[in-house]
């Protein structure tokens, strides 16, 4: 439940920033691509759901069978590798969609994600399944 209520809580603080940032005419300040992947990375490094699944799998591994450490090694190398090919992808669309769509397109962007935000944490505090 607490989980949900800060995801509802951070998807409006976004939506009211998006807004305001929109109201004062001012433009959303540009990344770096340094920037952009670190902050995707954090994201999902403090994901608890993303934390404790690899936590549970990476555990489990050994769980009624016999596993070499190798094997183990290169499973987490495999799930780290995964991670960080799909957060490279994610910095390197976001970073060229935001250099080329307009500001107000940029806007119904972020409103549009952040609703989304807000929706998903709504769905968990009433027990939807997602």
């Amino acid at each position: 439940m607490v989980s949900a209520i800060v995801l509802v809580a951070f998807g409006v603080w976004l939506l009211y920033h998006s807004l305001r940032t929109r109201m004062e005419n001012r433009e959303v300040k540009t990344l770096s691509n340094v920037d952009t992947y670190l902050m995707f990375l954090g994201l999902t490094l403090l994901n608890p759901v993303t934390v404790a699944y690899f936590t549970t799998l990476i555990l489990g591994l050994t769980a009624g069978q016999t596993t070499s450490s190798l094997e183990a090694v290169l499973f987490i190398f495999g799930a780290f590798s995964a991670s960080l090919s799909w957060q490279t992808l994610l910095a390197v669309l976001s970073g060229s969609a935001h250099k080329r769509l307009s500001p107000k397109c940029q806007f119904l962007t972020f409103a549009f994600g952040d609703c989304i935000v807000i929706i998903l944490g709504i769905l968990i505090l009433i027990g939807i399944p997602i």
